[in-house]
């Protein structure tokens, strides 16, 4: 496990709110932490979709090497799943959460190799 640093941290938020601006997700207000994902996560967020507030948790360790590449990368993916969450919400009203997170995460994929190298 290699241990992400405060300079990792600040540049996972950079880029995060990057994307916030390009996506235009200005009604949602969003909190950082630096920490506290379950093991395996990079990054994973909870959010409240009614208040519009959302706290995003960027892992202190993570297996492997880390690139800034792959922390801008996680950002990206973070903010798209933000990005697509009332869809998702309804979505999971009638399907199972499984087929939701496979949808979820085959688009946010494909966005990953289409729009992240373009910004």
């Amino acid at each position: 496990m290699a241990k992400t640093t405060k300079k990792d941290f600040e540049l996972f938020k950079k880029e995060c709110k990057k994307w916030i601006d390009i996506l235009g997700l200005k009604d949602w207000h969003i909190w950082y932490e630096h920490g506290g994902t379950d093991d395996g996560n990079i990054a994973e967020f909870i959010t409240d979709s009614a208040g519009r507030g959302c706290s995003i948790w960027f892992a202190d360790e993570v297996a492997g090497e880390k690139t800034n590449h792959d922390i801008k990368s996680t950002a990206f993916h973070e903010i798209m799943e933000i990005y697509m969450i009332d869809l998702r919400n309804m979505a999971l009203e009638s399907c199972s959460r499984n087929r939701v997170d496979d949808a979820t995460h085959r688009i946010v994929r494909m966005l990953e190799n289409v729009l992240f190298p373009k910004y």
